[in-house]
C-alpha cells in the first residue's frame, strides 16, 4: 500500500452522490524499479507474547511498457499468558490446584501474504491491468483446563485443549480501460474473491474413551468458507457522467447472483469559471 487517503463527509461533491458519507481511496504501489525491506521485532514488558515480521517490496519492468509490483509479508507471533492461579473448586485435590494451568491473551500466529499490482499498456491506446493477493493465517488459542473431565491414564495433571483456526484470503482483479471517440473513457473488469476459516480443536473425548476405551485427540470443527465473482463496466466523459454496470455471484453455503445498473451524474463546475 503506496499510502490511504480518507475524504470525510461532503466527498459526493467530487465522486457523486454514492459518497455522500465519506470515501476512502486506497492508493497501490506502482515502482516499476527498485524496492525495499523491512522488518520489526518485539515482546511485551512481561517477557511472552514475541512479535516477529519481515516484509519486502520490489517493482519490475515489463518491456517498455509495463510493470509489475510484488510484496511479500511473513510474520510468527508467541501467544501471551495473564491467566492467574487455578483455584476452582472442582480442581481441589488434583496436581495442579492453585497453579497457572489455563491460557488467556493473545493467540500464537503464522502468516504469510503476498499481494501484486500492474500495468501494460497496449498498442491501440488501452491499457491491461491486474491487481490481487493471497494471504494464510494460521493461529492457536486454548479452552477451559480440563482438571476434573479428564482421562487420568492419559493425562494425570489434567489437559489443555487447544483450538486451531486457519484463515486463507486469496482475490483479483483484472481488466481493460482506454478512451473511445469524443473522449469517452471505457473501464471493463473481472474481480474474483474468496475466503475460508478452517477449525480444528485438539483435545479428547472422555465419555467415548469410558465407553470405547479410545478417544480421538483432534476434532474437525467445520469450514466457513464465501466467494465473490464480479464483472464490472463503467463508461463516461470526463468530468461529466459514469455508468457502471455490475454481475455478481456470491456464495456462502448457498447461492445468489444478481445484475446492479447504477448512473450518476457528475460535473465540475469548476470548468464553468474559467
Amino acid at each position: 500500500m503506496e499510502r490511504i487517503e480518507v475524504l470525510r463527509d461532503g466527498a459526493s461533491a467530487r465522486y457523486g452522490s454514492d459518497a455522500i458519507a465519506g470515501v476512502i481511496n486506497m492508493i497501490l504501489k506502482q515502482d516499476a524499479e527498485g524496492g525495499s525491506v523491512s522488518g520489526k521485532f518485539g515482546q511485551y514488558k512481561d517477557g511472552d507474547g514475541i512479535q516477529r515480521q519481515l516484509s519486502a517490496n520490489s517493482g519490475f519492468k515489463i518491456g517498455d511498457n509495463g510493470w509489475l509490483n510484488l510484496t511479500l509479508e511473513g510474520g510468527n507471533n508467541d501467544y501471551t499468558n495473564r491467566a492467574g492461579e487455578d483455584l476452582r473448586p472442582g480442581s481441589i485435590g488434583s496436581t495442579t490446584y492453585g497453579q497457572q494451568v489455563f491460557r488467556q491473551g493473545e493467540p500464537a500466529t503464522k502468516e504469510g501474504k503476498l499481494f501484486l499490482n500492474g500495468e501494460y499498456a497496449l498498442q491501440n491506446g488501452s491499457e491491461l491491468y491486474a491487481f490481487g493477493g493471497y494471504s494464510r493465517r494460521k493461529g492457536e488459542t486454548a479452552a477451559f483446563y480440563r482438571a476434573s473431565n479428564n482421562i487420568p491414564t492419559l493425562y494425570p495433571n489434567g489437559y489443555l485443549p487447544l483450538i486451531r483456526g486457519e484463515l486463507q484470503d486469496s482475490s483479483l482483479t483484472t481488466g481493460l480501460r482506454g478512451e473511445l471517440a469524443d473522449n469517452w473513457r471505457y473501464d471493463l473488469s473481472l474481480n474474483y474473491g474468496r475466503n475460508e476459516y478452517d477449525l480444528s480443536t485438539r483435545t479428547i473425548n472422555p465419555d467415548l474413551y469410558r465407553d470405547t476405551g479410545s478417544t480421538p485427540f483432534s476434532f474437525d470443527n467445520g469450514t466457513l468458507s464465501n466467494e465473490q465473482k464480479q464483472i464490472n463496466q463503467a463508461n463516461g466523459v470526463s468530468n461529466i457522467s459514469y455508468t457502471t454496470v455490475r454481475y455478481f455471484n456470491n456464495a456462502v453455503d448457498t447461492r445468489t447472483t444478481g445484475v446492479d445498473l447504477v448512473a450518476n451524474y457528475r460535473h465540475n463546475f469548476a470548468n464553468d469559471l474559467r
